[in-house]
């Protein structure tokens, strides 16, 4: 089975609590969670600090380039920064079903032409759940 790296920029601290324990709790166990910051102004360091997990990296852009140019930000900040076969490009308003990397790392076997896969998602009101 593949090593995984979940890069996930932060910028929003309102979910991001449920965003990272989401990744974390997967079935699948061997990955990376690489979170940088993209310079927020919210408690992005806090709510991460919370979390004590191996598996968690934890880094902080100097300046803002996410909102700019998305496409740089993840090239020059979050690639450089993985280690795995296969990169996941999370988000910090997302919530992970618990199978969601076991799920696509059998898409990534059963399917090894491919170089690129994506997943439907499931839209939550943040109001509804309490975030």
């Amino acid at each position: 089975m593949p090593f995984v790296s979940v890069v996930l920029p932060a910028y929003k601290a309102t979910c991001l609590k449920e965003a990272v324990h989401s990744i974390l709790s997967q079935t699948y166990r061997d990955f990376e969670l690489i979170i940088v910051n993209d310079a927020s102004p919210e408690n992005v360091k806090e709510v991460v600090a919370k979390f004590q997990d191996e598996r968690l990296a934890y880094y902080e852009n100097e300046y803002n380039v996410g909102g700019k140019d998305l496409v740089k930000q993840w090239n020059d900040y979050c690639l450089p920064k993985t280690s795995g076969e296969w990169v996941v490009m999370a988000s910090d308003d997302d919530m992970y079903a618990p199978t969601y990397l076991e799920e696509m790392v059998k898409l990534t076997e059963k399917y090894s032409q491919y170089d690129l896969f994506h997943c439907r998602v499931n839209k939550i009101n943040i109001f509804f759940w309490g975030g």
